[in-house]
């Protein structure tokens, strides 16, 4: 028997901190449509006569005054959708915030197909839709990681090749190669002396293996995983410029802050994207083996058609993590990984040398491949563009001392 209870905010329940009125305490998260769990960009977050707004991904952080989140939690509104009065009982931890749109699925759109079919079709559709000869593609990188937003800030962004196989050849991985690359690394004194070690945490190159799905055959995405697996149809939606099915997907023997949702074009039944959310904190609290890190983890990746087959369009990635402490204040760290594709070449198409090829557990400062100023311009154009700045998380770089 399939579930059918939803939540709006996924929260952990199962304790609360008791913090002072008078002090501030830190408040962030991140605002997305309840179905399509795109992100709502410049969303409203008010708390009395206190306003604060989202960014272009639909993050928020800020620091508020306990004695008004007490009083009032949090009103969250989008134009479109409907506002949510939300009381936050532990404002240490990393807040998910669904709204209602208030016409969420096209109008006059009956869906008489069962949730499982649709996924069925779909894999069955994977030779047809995605390519079925190895290609090239390029596209840029862009990561960041922070604590407590800015007692440390490293931001990287690259250039990056992959050489992709056949969608009917999954076993052999796709490779990456640093075209070049730039970072941007800012720590304070005072952090380092509380002995944060040298090194990171979820940056690295691997983003845009892991975002395309389709070719690793991730999740459910063969007849002998299926079955793991239980599906709920949503509706049809407009999603990157297509009309989808929006399908929630979760694992039969319910793995704890586990869920997500698959995009299906309903013309192909090509996989357009997907998105899921992973939760450590309930995680560790179900197994009753509590850490001392509450991690949020959410991953998106979209793909679009090009002359008839389907290829990686972008991915985003997100880790956020809190670190408590009980002699002293948390920190909070994030990572966030960008990835937009610029180009794709089909016709002169080859592989990635050995010895240039990007490892797994590389990280994005152990790779230098430095360029002048005059081959970073064109990539500087392009992010200056309004259609691929929606893809790259805006994030000002603190102040360099």
């Amino acid at each position: 028997m399939i579930m059918k209870t939803r939540f709006y905010i996924i929260i952990p329940l199962l304790f609360c901190i008791n913090y002072s009125f008078s002090q501030n305490v830190n408040l962030s998260g991140k605002i997305v449509d309840e179905i399509s769990k795109q992100e709502l960009p410049n969303a409203t977050i008010k708390i009395g006569n206190h306003i604060f707004l989202a960014d272009n991904k639909g993050l928020f952080s800020f620091q508020v005054q306990g004695e008004l989140l007490n009083k009032y939690g949090i009103l969250v509104s989008y134009v479109g959708y409907e506002g949510r009065n939300i009381k936050i009982l532990d404002p240490d931890v990393f807040l998910l915030i669904k709204l209602k749109n208030l016409i969420s699925q096209l109008p006059g759109v009956v869906v008489s197909t069962g949730a499982k079919k649709i996924i069925e079709q779909a894999i069955e559709n994977i030779p047809i839709n995605y390519p079925d000869l190895p290609f090239n593609l390029v596209g840029f990188q862009r990561t960041y990681e922070t604590v407590n937003d800015s007692d440390f800030f490293s931001m990287n962004d690259a250039l990056v090749k992959m050489f992709v196989p056949s969608y009917q050849n999954w076993k052999t991985n796709i490779q990456i190669q640093i075209l070049q690359n730039r970072s941007f690394i800012r720590r304070i004194d005072s952090f380092k002396n509380n002995k944060f070690k040298d090194g990171h945490w979820g940056a690295v190159y691997e983003a845009a293996r892991a975002g395309d799905f389709v070719h690793s055959g991730r999740f459910f995405l063969s007849v002998r995983r299926i079955n793991n697996y239980s599906f709920i149809l949503r509706g049809i939606i407009n999603y990157e410029n297509s009309k989808v099915y929006a399908i929630d997907f979760m694992m039969k023997d319910s793995v704890p802050g586990f869920e997500g949702t698959v995009f299906i074009e309903t013309a192909s039944y090509a996989f357009a994207g997907i998105t899921y959310y992973f939760n450590q904190l309930e995680k560790e609290r179900v197994e009753k083996n509590m850490g001392n890190k509450d991690f949020f983890t959410i991953i998106q990746s979209s793909f679009h058609e090009i002359n008839h087959k389907w290829y990686l369009k972008n991915f985003h990635g997100e880790q956020h993590a809190v670190k408590k402490r009980l002699l002293s204040n948390h920190y909070f760290r994030k990572a966030i990984i960008d990835f937009i594709a610029i180009s794709i070449d089909a016709s002169d198409v080859l592989q990635i040398p050995p010895e240039e090829r990007v490892l797994k557990s590389v990280k994005v400062t152990d790779i230098i491949k430095s360029a002048d100023e005059s081959k970073w311009k064109p990539i500087d154009s392009l992010i200056r563009k309004e259609e691929f700045k929606k893809y790259i998380t805006n994030i000002p770089l603190p102040y360099a001392k």
